[in-house]
């Protein structure tokens, strides 16, 4: 009986070894087989002036003994041995219009690129030569329409007019139904430093309230609150295409005490305020969503990009160098961005656009754009992008195979 129920542990204790074998072996193949997801950062070009600002790369990873890799996107660092690198699918812009850039003209501000509602047409005009034209995105043909004047730098003076004596004007909104406006205070009104923001206010210029903010819309007239000397000192206010939400940046600079890095017009409450954002100072919005609920947000400190929806208060983490060129996509399912990350050297000047989904975290390379791409205008249904490209970043320097001007990219 003894002799028995020893071969019978013996037999049980074989088979128990030879199955956690066979898991251990059907395990290992399945992490072989396993995708792996993650970012290799890719190197700054070399360049005369500072270094360009790099995303990182989306890689799909493949663990296999394979000691060959073929590197689709020719990335100038070459992963290692395991890896390969996810082909990106083409999206090379078409030419619209080849006009040169002087960036003394204003013939390309962003007023003078816009989009049908349908997204059907993409009108563009020349401040300069008073001429303006209408492409047909399906046809691929431009057509001459009359010029209408649209832009800040036309209509400044004529809108100055109509405001109260001894008003300023601020801004446009993009469809030029509403007016910002300031009115100076008769007397400044000192702001106590406060030392969590400031703690070193002997090294700051004092700040003071100096100005009314004061809204024009549907011809009344609408007082949102008092600003500061920062406000709208360096940089233009930027508007939701909703034209509800307006973010106004501070200068973000050492010696003045701004009263907020980044202001936050609500013009359907008549609100204005800070952003309740997790960031208290040195940071900046980029851009911002059709509905003026979701910011492409810089923080200077972390040295990082982030999304952040400002009606749940969550903020995702971008991953690419820190950078200001970017502007944020309405897809349909999540928000996406664009990222312009320039290489230049003495012979070369060109743009990568990247495309970038930040709840994710992936990125891809979209395109190779020769030149330096200005501005970017999305198209209602987010399915295209509008380019604005130029010849010149070093001064005194031209380069060659650019062909400057508008150039139209469609969007995944």
């Amino acid at each position: 009986m003894r002799t028995y129920l020893y071969v019978l542990l013996l037999l049980i204790g074989i088979s128990f070894v030879a199955c956690t074998k066979l898991n251990e072996n059907n395990l290992g193949q399945t992490q072989a087989a396993a995708r792996i997801i993650h970012t290799l950062p890719i190197p700054s070009p070399t360049a005369p002036s500072s270094p360009s600002t790099v995303p990182t790369q989306l890689a799909t990873v493949t663990s296999t003994p394979v000691a060959t890799v073929t590197d689709i996107l020719e990335i100038t660092q070459t992963p290692t041995a395991s890896e390969t690198i996810s082909a990106s699918p083409d999206f090379a812009p078409i030419l619209v219009a080849a006009m040169e850039l002087d960036p003394y003209r204003h013939s390309f501000l962003p007023e003078n690129v816009w989009w049908s509602e349908d997204s059907h047409t993409l009108y563009y005009q020349d401040i300069e030569t008073q001429e303006a034209w209408a492409y047909d995105v399906s046809t691929s043909t431009s057509a001459s329409i009359a010029y209408v004047p649209r832009s800040f730098h036309e209509l400044e003076s004529q809108i100055q007019a109509s405001l109260p004596e001894n008003a300023s004007l601020v801004s446009l909104s993009p469809y030029n139904n509403l007016v910002l406006y300031r009115m100076p205070l008769a007397e400044p009104i000192p702001i106590p430093d406060d030392p969590f923001l400031n703690p070193t206010p002997e090294f700051k210029v004092p700040n003071s309230y100096t100005a009314e903010l004061w809204l024009r819309k549907d011809g009344q007239d609408f007082k949102l609150g008092l600003v500061d000397t920062c406000f709208a000192l360096l940089s233009s206010p930027l508007w939701s295409t909703n034209e509800n939400i307006v973010i106004v940046n501070g200068v973000s600079t050492d010696g003045i005490a701004c009263l907020h890095p980044v202001w936050l017009i609500d013009l359907e409450s008549l609100s204005l305020g800070p952003i309740d954002a997790p960031w208290i100072e040195n940071y900046s919005v980029l851009d911002l969503s059709v509905n003026g609920n979701e910011f492409l947000v810089r923080s200077y400190i972390e040295r990082l990009n982030y999304l952040f929806d400002s009606t749940t208060n969550e903020r995702w983490s971008i991953p690419v160098d820190d950078t200001d060129r970017m502007i944020l996509v309405d897809a349909c399912q999540s928000p996406h961005c664009l990222v312009f990350d320039l290489e230049f050297s003495e012979t070369i000047l060109r743009d990568h656009v990247w495309y970038c989904e930040p709840k994710t975290g992936e990125i891809k390379l979209l395109t190779t754009v020769e030149g330096k791409i200005s501005q970017g205008v999305v198209s209602p249904d987010q399915k295209f992008v509008s380019l604005i490209v130029g010849n010149e970043f070093l001064p005194g320097i031209t380069y060659e195979n650019i062909v400057p001007g508008l150039w139209l990219m469609a969007l995944p």
